[in-house]
């Protein structure tokens, strides 16, 4: 019987005496095995239907309203915009180009003129062996290897003089 007793004291914490500083000893000490209740279902869906319906209404108003547009402002947004692409292209094409000019010196440089000397290595028997190398060698041809020279942006058409001679000025 006293058996009984101290197991079931290990699942309840009860005490014979009961009283009030033991009744919340009373529940089990395992209630971490007991299971929650069922919790009440997500929502599946990112908005309610209320949401999803005020902001399909709030955007189908935003899209039909036409006050205060007028052609010269969309005229103005749509020319400020094309330049604005236009002139970022243009920066993009010459940032590429520059790259792919240094690409092709560096691949100038690579041809058979270029060679790394032989390792080396002395055993002569007394310490520890002797590792040395010579230097190594390349062959650069004036003309051929400098041949690539970057390319300036134009600042101006072709065809227009930079300087304008005196005698264009005067009219006789």
């Amino acid at each position: 019987m006293n058996q009984t007793k101290a197991s079931k004291n290990l699942f309840t914490a009860s005490h014979e005496g009961g009283g009030e500083p033991y009744e919340r000893l009373r529940k089990p000490l395992v209630d971490f095995l007991i299971l929650p209740q069922r919790l009440p279902p997500r929502p599946t869906h990112f908005m309610t239907r209320e949401k999803k319906r005020t902001m399909n209404s709030t955007l189908k108003q935003m899209w039909v309203e036409q006050d205060g547009v007028l052609s010269f402002e969309w005229t103005l947004l749509v020319t400020l915009v094309t330049i604005g692409i236009v002139s970022g292209l243009a920066g993009a094409r010459d940032a590429i180009i520059d790259e792919l000019g240094d690409v092709a010196e560096a691949a100038q440089g690579i041809d058979q003129s270029f060679s790394l000397a032989a390792l080396v290595v002395n055993f002569d028997g007394v310490g520890p062996p002797e590792f040395t190398t010579n230097a190594s060698v390349f062959a650069e041809v004036n003309g051929v290897d400098n041949a690539y020279t970057d390319c300036g942006r134009v600042s101006q058409p072709l065809g227009q003089n930079t300087v304008a001679s005196p005698s264009s000025d005067i009219e006789s």
